[in-house]
């Protein structure tokens, strides 16, 4: 057994996750990403991370040298799935996005997605308006209230590490505490996102709100609305 087969074995899920990021050809990226979640899904990755360890984590993930990045602004327009050509150039941004989406500051998928859809379905494009319905959006859902599970992690492990070592530690606790103090620490948590936001994003969030969507994903109006005008920074 080669001493790469040996690390990998015995590597926590951090660090796998850390050889897919820094993986840059697309389709390794992927055949990776889907191994290193069947072998956590399996049990055969069995831990989460390794507290003595301090891992460096990239800016960026790893990208392939030829890509090239071009401004928004120089891209042709997509249309409004009226046509063929626009639902395969809206398609084709769809892919893109997600093949990027972890270094866009701010994806709207949960907000943009049912008038996508719809969209195609007024194209006579069913089957893949039933692919964005039934796998994409569903995905967007999960996985923003994956981020929000674990930002509220990290903001309450800041003030207390000892009590909040890791995500199960805070799942336990929260089945003993009352209402107001869960409701004490939602508020917290919710000023440091309005902070970071108002730190690393330009401008107002423009509304509208999925509000359905976000709700199912952990975060209601108390997350975003403040967010959609003009405010002074949060002093958290």
């Amino acid at each position: 057994m080669s001493h790469v087969q040996t690390e990998r074995e015995n590597e926590t899920l951090v660090e796998a996750a850390l050889r897919v990021l820094n993986t840059a050809d697309p389709f390794e990226k992927a055949r990776q990403g889907d191994s290193v979640a069947s072998k956590w899904l399996q049990g055969t990755i069995t831990r989460p991370y390794n507290p003595s360890q301090d891992l460096p984590v990239p800016d960026r993930p790893a990208r392939l040298t030829n890509v090239k990045l071009v401004s928004p602004s120089l891209m042709p327009k997509l249309g409004k799935a009226g046509s063929l050509q626009s639902r395969q150039a809206i398609v084709h941004s769809l892919v893109h996005t997600e093949s990027w989406a972890i270094d866009l500051s701010w994806a709207r998928g949960l907000d943009v997605l049912p008038t996508t859809i719809s969209r195609f379905r007024n194209g006579g494009d069913d089957d893949t308006a039933d692919l964005l319905e039934r796998v994409v959006y569903p995905e967007e859902i999960t996985h923003c209230a994956a981020g929000v599970k674990w930002f509220k992690y990290l903001c309450l492990r800041s003030r207390n590490p000892s009590l909040y070592q890791d995500i199960l530690a805070l799942e336990e606790s929260e089945a003993g505490r009352s209402e107001t103090q869960m409701d004490k620490e939602s508020e917290e948590v919710i000023h440091k996102f309005h902070a970071i936001v108002r730190t690393h994003f330009r401008g107002p969030l423009k509304p509208p709100f999925n509000e359905k969507a976000r709700k199912a994903a952990g975060f209601g109006p108390q997350w975003y609305d403040p967010l959609a005008v003009k405010g002074p920074a949060s002093q958290f």
